[in-house]
Order: structure tokens, then C-alpha cells, then sequence
């Protein structure tokens, strides 16, 4: 729990420098990443838990609802501060780089360029695109190679 909390204030003060939102927003975010790493849950309700309030449980889970569903919270925007700070000293050691689709409904899909780390696959960038199979075309996500030379360090071994 010590050093979930210590996480939780070092990416409060990365966001503040960062990104010039609502504080409230930041405050909710940092709830959310307390209660997913406390929890080991993606369920809203098992976050609520963890959040200390007066408020019931119901009025936690709400909260964080409608903050996922905040239209003007742009995850590239929030994800990419985080992401360059974990990766300002990654030079030494190679970066090992997949691609990967998945479907959801069968009407999107989502398009990913992840690193690999830990048996464990980090996305790095992505895009979701309405689109009927998981097959897709280069020139509808050749725009993520671009976003991706740009988060990662340049003196770093990628390989894909």
C-alpha cells in the first residue's frame, strides 16, 4: 500500500506539471489508479471501495463513470506524460515492439503498438477505428508510427 500511495503522488505531481485541467480531474484519476492497483480489479464498484469518502459506494462509482465518459479527457493527452517519465532513462536496453487488433461487437477495431515487457504487452500507442474485421489496411494506422518515434527514446534499440 506504501508504495501504491507513493506511485499515486508522484503521478499527481508529473499530471499538475503537465497538463493544464481541472484539478478535480486529476483527483479522480488518481482515485481511479488507487483503486485498480489496490483492487487488481477493472470493476468501477471495487475501485469505490478503496476511495475514502463519506459518500456511498453508489455515489463513488458514478463519479468515476462519468469521468470515463468525460468527452473533453483525452487518454493520448494523460497516457503520454506518464509513459515518457517511466521510459526518461529506458537507453540501455532494447525496446521489443508488437502489433496487435482486437475486436469489439464487430464493429470496431482497435489498433495497437505495444511494448513488451515483462510477458506482458504496454501499449504504447493505439487507435480504435469502426471497421468490420481485424484485418485493416497500413494507411488507416500508418499515423501511429508517428506518434510512437515520438515517445520513444531515440538511442534505444527498437525491435519490432
Amino acid at each position: 500500500m506504501k508504495n501504491v500511495s507513493a506511485l499515486n503522488h508522484t503521478i499527481g505531481r508529473l499530471l499538475i506539471q503537465q497538463l493544464s485541467v481541472d484539478m478535480r480531474n486529476i483527483a479522480v484519476f488518481l482515485h481511479m489508479l488507487m483503486g485498480l492497483l489496490t483492487s487488481q480489479s477493472v470493476h468501477l464498484s471495487a475501485w469505490a471501495l478503496c476511495i475514502a469518502s463519506a459518500k456511498k459506494a453508489g455515489s463513488r462509482v458514478r463519479r468515476l463513470a462519468r469521468w470515463l465518459g468525460n468527452d473533453s479527457i483525452d487518454p493520448h493527452t494523460w497516457y503520454t506524460p506518464i509513459f515518457l517519465y517511466a521510459m526518461r532513462e529506458w537507453t540501455k536496453r532494447p525496446i521489443f515492439l508488437a502489433l496487435d487488433t482486437s475486436m469489439l461487437y464487430d464493429r470496431f477495431c482497435c489498433v495497437r503498438i505495444s511494448m513488451l515487457y515483462m510477458n506482458r504487452a504496454i501499449p504504447v500507442v493505439w487507435c480504435v477505428l469502426e471497421h468490420g474485421s481485424s484485418s485493416v489496411k497500413y494507411e488507416r494506422y500508418a499515423h501511429l508510427f508517428g506518434q510512437l518515434q515520438k515517445l520513444l527514446p531515440k538511442d534505444a534499440e527498437k525491435i519490432f
